[in-house]
């Protein structure tokens, strides 16, 4: 992947690869910083980088509404973030729900913190949750079903929803017929 400084006049001449849907090319100043052209010629700044082994990929925003400091200035608060284990796109679903900010981490203490409350066995928790096996939790790890994991998370959902004053009426589970109305 060749990087190359961003200038004005580098990035008015940076064009989608013909026969792709887009190119990409890098900014050798500011890490993670990107430009995407698309073959129909629109071009957007974009932030790259690696969290938790995936590629993390989000558009920061048009060249054309975008200076190109103004975009290494946003890719390197982006970089920051992502280097300290924060994910920017679950924190603007956070927000667009008006919640608080919360890293993976504190998210699995939250449910396990939760799980104490509905009093899950501290085995469940950790198999809900995807841990590996460990005797820690147990002292002799017991591989369960889907089915008996389904109960423990059913438990757990509908005690948020009551603390939430949430009434809830389950479906029983199979196959239901539906009449359409004509």
């Amino acid at each position: 992947m060749q990087r190359e400084n961003f200038t004005a006049d580098r990035v008015a001449k940076f064009y989608c690869e013909p026969g792709k849907k887009q190119s990409i090319f890098y900014d050798a100043k500011t890490p993670g910083l990107g430009l995407r052209v698309t073959a129909a010629g629109v071009k957007s700044y974009i932030f790259e980088t690696r969290l938790r082994g995936k590629t993390l990929r989000m558009t920061i925003g048009d060249v054309r509404t975008w200076s190109i400091g103004k975009a290494q200035d946003e890719a390197a608060r982006l970089k920051v973030q992502t280097d300290q284990g924060t994910d920017n796109q679950h924190n603007k679903a956070l927000a667009a729900a008006a919640l608080p900010a919360l890293s993976l981490h504190g998210l699995r203490r939250s449910f396990g913190t939760l799980s104490e409350w509905v009093e899950v066995p501290a085995g469940i928790v950790a198999q809900i949750m995807g841990h590996k096996p460990s005797a820690i939790a147990e002292k002799h790890y017991i591989q369960r079903e889907l089915d008996l994991l389904h109960l423990w998370h059913v438990k757990i959902e509908a005690w948020i929803l009551e603390q939430a004053g949430i009434e809830f009426v389950p479906v029983q589970a199979g196959l239901r017929v539906v009449h359409s109305q004509q």
